[in-house]
């Protein structure tokens, strides 16, 4: 199994889903980042004072069962995401050795 995580320009969040549900894949998590590398910071006006605040940013997250599958995850981001201008993101791609399901009604001793 691999896992893909993509870290991808707000503006581009809507086309990257749309993306991938059309491939028949909607399983996939959201999570809006904190970009703080060199350079990323924006100048926000606060009552009269600038300052730089972490640009925000979307953690796609996507799971698929083999590195084919992965490889083509990728190029749907790839092709969604991108403007062809430096600093829109990153794809970084995992293996995943095992995986556990959370059982809906599982006891927990207390």
């Amino acid at each position: 199994m691999k896992k893909i995580e993509a870290v991808i320009q707000p503006d581009r969040l809507d086309a990257a889903k749309a993306a991938l549900e059309e491939s028949g894949y909607m399983d996939l998590m959201v999570t809006e980042i904190e970009n703080h590398t060199k350079g990323s910071c924006v100048t926000r006006i606060c009552r009269g004072g600038e300052y730089q605040v972490p640009q925000s940013m979307f953690k796609l997250e996507v799971v698929v069962a083999d590195k084919e599958k992965a490889v083509n995850k990728v190029r749907e981001i790839l092709q969604a995401a991108s403007k062809s201008r430096m600093g829109e993101g990153k794809i970084f791609v995992y293996d995943i050795a095992e995986t556990y399901a959370i059982p809906a009604m599982a006891k927990v001793a207390v």
